[in-house]
């Protein structure tokens, strides 16, 4: 077992694969505009490591295609991969046919795979069947272990993967029996293939979690498969197992299932899905039509609708009233409101609707009509029309709206 470091200074292609082996750890230094080209590679063992920098300015480039069914950077045919890790620096690598860029190789036990992106432009593009990060696609039907993914952790850099035709653009290949997790801490993830994130097509993920607790994510789903979840096929295949979202701005795109299970509306097969408690969700089948969801209609709305977005509440001063499924959206009004409750979450500040529940018997008609007085105080209250604007403190401009009744 060894432990190199490696500098790369001007343009330096190497024709043949690269082999990091037997316990080897090799890290590469890219300096500013230099650029390596593995046009066969780079393998990287199960008991081995790899790990990228970058030069100050992080325009160093590091190329690698894959070929005989191997990753660009990772396994090679019917071996895992190791462990790799990219802190900054440009990467670019494509797998071979049914090999992802960054990962796993054909037919192949991934179960100590590593891939973590510290920073760094990152672009990885998978081979037909195969992720562009994540486990190589599989011939073999009945193996219950090729196909994994490994772990895939992400805390920063930007990085733009995608599968090619049957592999995730994060996750799984084509009919991969997985087992792993996926990861996403920060930067920023853009991923399109099978599932944008998750299995590829006829991929059982039974024991996949994806969990996202912050960065800026966009995972396209191809066909049937969903945004983030399982592969699917048109039929009865794709089950996503898990996904967990505590933070972050997610965004994910499908044909079916934003976030959710893969295959058709007759799938038998079911995605966990855990939001966090001040999640603001928008859906609709498309951008364009997505409107904020209610709380106890987040969970659906990702499930059934083909674009969601999920992100932040940015409320500043609401006191939230939390049930089981959490973010009820209830909060107590400012000073100057008369008091009152009413929904004012959703991500942004705006009017918002109290209803005659809401109001209560400080609105009720009095024989004396008084105005607000002052600068949010109130000497007495007067049941607004209809519409009427009721004033508040003014802080954030957030005010009321009488419900229209």
């Amino acid at each position: 077992m060894t432990s190199a470091w490696y500098v790369v200074r001007g343009t330096v292609t190497v024709n043949h694969r690269l082999n990091i082996e037997d316990g080897d750890h090799v890290n590469i230094i890219l300096l500013n505009g230099a650029v390596l080209k593995a046009t066969d590679g780079i393998y990287v063992d199960s008991y081995s490591s790899l790990s990228i920098y970058g030069e100050s300015e992080a325009n160093g480039q590091l190329i690698a295609k894959g070929s005989s069914n191997g990753a660009g950077i990772g396994g090679k045919k019917e071996k895992g991969y190791g462990s790799i890790y990219i802190h900054s620096g440009k990467v670019s690598a494509a797998g071979a046919e049914w090999a992802a860029g960054i990962g796993g190789a054909l037919n192949a036990n991934n179960g100590s795979g590593l891939v973590v992106v510290y920073g760094g432009e990152v672009t990885a593009e998978g081979g037909k069947y195969a992720p562009g990060i994540g486990g190589g696609g599989c011939h073999e039907e009945d193996d219950d272990e090729y196909g994994e993914i490994g772990r895939l952790v992400f805390y920063g850099g930007t990085v733009n993967a995608t599968g090619g035709g049957s592999g995730a653009g994060i996750g799984s290949g084509y009919m991969a029996k997985n087992r792993g997790s996926i990861e996403i801490h920060g930067g920023v993830i853009n991923a399109i293939g099978a599932a944008g994130i998750g299995g590829g097509f006829r991929a059982v993920n039974d024991n996949v979690t994806v969990t996202i607790t912050g960065g800026q994510v966009y995972a396209e789903g191809r066909g049937t498969s969903a945004g983030i979840g399982g592969g699917g096929t048109g039929d009865d295949e794709g089950n996503g197992n898990k996904v967990v979202i505590t933070g972050g701005t997610v965004t994910a795109v499908s044909q079916e299932h934003a976030i959710g299970k893969g295959g058709n509306q007759w799938s038998n097969h079911h995605t966990s899905l855990d939001l966090y408690p001040l999640a603001w969700v928008k859906a609709g089948s498309s951008e364009d039509n997505a409107v904020p969801v209610a709380s106890g209609d987040r969970v659906s709305a990702c499930r059934d609708s083909h674009y969601v977005r999920i992100e932040p509440c940015t409320h500043e001063n609401a006191t939230y009233i939390q049930d089981a499924e959490t973010h009820t959206g209830l909060s107590q009004l400012p000073a100057g409101t008369c008091g009152g409750t009413a929904l004012v979450c959703g991500g942004h500040l705006r009017g918002v609707r109290i209803s005659d529940a809401e109001l209560g018997d400080q609105f009720r008609p009095q024989r004396r009509r008084r105005n607000h007085a002052g600068d949010g105080g109130h000497s007495g209250c007067q049941r607004p029309a209809a519409g009427m604007l009721l004033p508040g403190t003014g802080r954030d401009g957030l005010y009321g709206v009488a419900d229209q009744r």
